[in-house]
């Protein structure tokens, strides 16, 4: 069959219905690849980073093959779409120059609104032949995001597996290897910054004196000044402390003096 004697979309060749399409995206969809977090584990391993390459080429394989036969469907469905669309334009030129009927008409655009009336199935099919490469250009484009996403996915495995390379041959040199950082109960992290508020209370006395007090608290004006910067970071400590224990509970809103209160004129 040549392009000339197609009509209709589905007489391409390669042609994908509807249902072969929304497979294929249902398909894709689940292409989803975890990657641990610490690749380094004893129990992970080499088998680990063996077993998400072969997942993630499989992966990337069939995605490929999906691409190359939408996008052979795309060039015969624009290369159908295109002759039709010659060969209609062709037909309005025989209907203004040959039809009767057509030449009749005194004034040239309704001898023209005439002639396109008279070829109107071909108009639909016409929109027809557009509206299917709108929907498979739409189902490419999603395709090709998961493709793309498959490839950085693997960029990612060849990276933890130099990390493995690379905490395997720190213990083999007497290093420490890779140790994921700890975090204690106030949120502190070993040789990282400290919380953004201290865990112990703050004496209302250390306040007023210069010596004592923190750089980065208010200098209290008086004794009640102090009590009240006091209890406030207090207040703040308790709720940051629940939090990290139990994050999953919602603490009720300590109403009273803010942050900006504590800074009196």
């Amino acid at each position: 069959m040549n392009d000339q004697e197609i009509n209709d979309p589905n007489q391409v060749p390669g042609y994908l219905c509807n249902e072969k399409l929304d497979n294929i995206l249902t398909e894709i969809s689940m292409y989803e690849i975890k990657l641990e977090e610490d690749p380094t584990l004893p129990d992970l391993g080499s088998r680990y980073i063996q077993s998400k390459i072969a997942i993630c080429r499989q992966y990337l394989n069939r995605t490929q093959y999906y691409l190359q036969i939408l996008k052979r469907y795309e060039i015969n469905l624009k290369r159908a779409e295109k002759t039709f669309e010659l060969d209609l334009e062709i037909k309005i030129s025989e209907k203004l120059a040959d039809d009767m009927l057509v030449r009749q008409q005194p004034a040239q655009q309704e001898r023209k609104a005439l002639a396109l009336s008279m070829l109107k199935s071909e108009h639909e099919n016409l929109a027809i032949f557009k509206v299917e490469l709108q929907g498979l250009d739409g189902v490419i484009r999603i395709v090709k995001s998961r493709y793309d996403d498959l490839r950085y996915t693997n960029q990612d495995i060849k990276l933890q597996r130099q990390l493995i390379k690379d905490d395997r041959s720190g213990w083999e040199n007497d290093g420490s290897g890779y140790i994921k950082p700890q975090s204690r109960e106030n949120g502190i992290i070993t040789g990282g910054l400290p919380p953004p508020v201290s865990s112990e209370k703050i004496d209302p006395r250390d306040l007023l004196d210069p010596d004592k007090r923190p750089e980065d608290l208010p200098e209290p004006k008086n004794d009640s000044h102090a009590r009240q910067i006091s209890d406030f970071y207090a207040n703040q400590s308790m709720n940051d402390q629940k939090n990290i224990k139990d994050s999953s509970e919602i603490e009720p809103v300590i109403t009273g003096i803010s942050y900006n209160d504590l800074l009196v004129d």
